[in-house]
């Protein structure tokens, strides 16, 4: 059973640099809502594979070097590497599972903080990201590659009827 995040670090062009908090997309599918003969009511209906606009936010303790690299308005890789730490219940012992989060990402906004001396600035960026992919212990449970017609979510690719239909 997992508990908690242990730690995590963050790297640009596969070197680490230090993020104070990071705000990871929400996963939101696009939905539409269906009436009429055969309904009794409103039905929500999702498009498979169709995800509203998924966004990121970096946190800094101060503005940095790599805060005024990801402001650069062209698509950047950033790779999340964590531990999550568990429990085995049978016995009470500690695990730790790899996790590990790959995002293709372009900037929205860049948050320069505050000047306050003696204090934290709070800067930050808010990134728009087009392609996600999560890992667990090295196996890809999830990927979101909008340009490119992937929907795996559990392992599943859910677009890849879509992509034989439309001709991909």
């Amino acid at each position: 059973m997992l508990e908690t995040l242990n730690d995590y670090r963050t790297y640009y062009d596969n070197k680490f640099v230090g993020t104070a908090e990071v705000e990871l997309p929400e996963l939101v599918w696009k939905s539409d809502t269906t009436t009429g003969a055969g309904y009794l009511g409103d039905v929500d209906t999702i498009a498979v594979g169709h995800l509203e606009a998924m966004e990121m936010t970096l946190s800094f303790h101060t503005a940095n070097e790599i805060m005024h690299k990801l402001a650069a308005p062209k698509t950047h890789e950033l790779v999340f590497r964590a531990s999550l730490q568990g429990r085995e219940t049978a016995r009470s012992k500690i695990t730790q599972l790899g996790y590990r989060v790959t995002v293709l990402c372009e900037p929205k906004s860049n948050s320069l903080g505050k000047m306050v001396a003696a204090a934290k600035m709070e800067s930050g960026i808010t990134m728009a990201v087009n392609y996600i992919e999560i890992a667990i212990n090295g196996k890809v449970i999830t990927k979101i590659d909008k340009l490119n017609y992937i929907c795996v979510i559990d392992g599943v690719d859910y677009a890849e009827e879509i992509r034989k239909n439309i001709g991909m």
